[in-house]
């Protein structure tokens, strides 16, 4: 304790010392940590009639990216369909249930397009984005949970997790970004059952789309870290490339400049 009174007035002089010689380092840590409450509601009010609830055992998470005369069609990550041999139903944000007339996975991706019945009201798609070249990018997550939706922050931390093991073995990670985001939900006082909700609230966020504050889809959530809150994601670069080929599903990336009008396309029949 007595080291601690020493030591801190030093760390403190220290601190304000820097802060007055890098004054916009502190403006530049501030600015990338802390998320205005009004900018999270506008992109909760935008993004959330796209977050749909797959009613799997568990439930996971999906997000409408377009549609066609009869269906909405829903991304998923494929893995959570592996061993599913029970009729797939999904929930729309309003409460309305629909079934899943059938499944298309989408190729040189760990993407799969639900063909979900349309129920009569329009379901809004997601808007496609990039990531910036800045640090710390700040992001959210929306995911199902109870009755309603969950929604958490975080910031990425890489952009690209290309990495080399032990051996000097390259493992690509180009189409994958990472970020620290607390997992939402609440969680038992009880020790023994503490650690499995967690992980019940992380396997739900797998499928999550990851939006920029501008409410533009980063990213698919694939996999995560039990250490340190750290998820991994699918660039939607990844997939959206690989849907605009000829005879697939085509979505016009929308520019931050010209938030123009877009359209789908699937067998090179357009949809609206």
């Amino acid at each position: 304790m007595e080291m601690l009174k020493l030591i801190l007035p030093l760390y403190v002089s220290l601190l304000q010392l820097s802060l007055y010689l890098y004054p916009n380092v502190h403006s530049y840590f501030i600015y990338f940590q802390v998320f205005d409450k009004e900018t999270l509601d506008k992109v909760y009010e935008k993004v959330a009639p796209s977050i749909v609830k797959v009613l799997l055992k568990p439930f996971s998470t999906g997000f409408v990216v377009s549609s066609t005369e009869k269906h909405n069609m829903v991304a998923v990550c494929s893995m959570l369909l592996i061993e599913c041999k029970e009729k797939i139903r999904v929930r729309y944000s309003d409460g309305d249930t629909a079934v899943v007339d059938h499944t298309e996975k989408v190729s040189n991706s760990d993407m799969t397009i639900l063909y979900a019945r349309k129920t009569g009201k329009a379901r809004p798609a997601v808007q496609f984005g990039v990531l910036e070249d800045i640090v710390c990018q700040k992001i959210v997550s929306l995911f199902p949970y109870k009755d309603g939706l969950m929604m958490f922050k975080g910031h990425i931390g890489l952009d690209d997790c290309t990495c080399e093991d032990s051996s000097g073995n390259i493992i690509p990670g180009q189409n994958i970004f990472s970020f620290t985001c607390p997992v939402g939900g609440s969680y038992s006082k009880d020790p023994d059952t503490d650690s499995d909700i967690r992980r019940r609230f992380m396997i739900l966020t797998i499928g999550a789309p990851v939006f920029n504050l501008d409410g533009e889809v980063l990213g698919m959530i694939d996999s995560f870290s039990r250490s340190y809150d750290l998820k991994f994601a699918r660039k939607s670069s990844e997939f959206r490339d690989e849907l605009n080929k000829p005879g697939r599903v085509n979505w016009q990336l929308r520019s931050k400049k010209k938030l123009g009008s877009w359209h789908s396309t699937v067998g090179g029949r357009a949809v609206r």
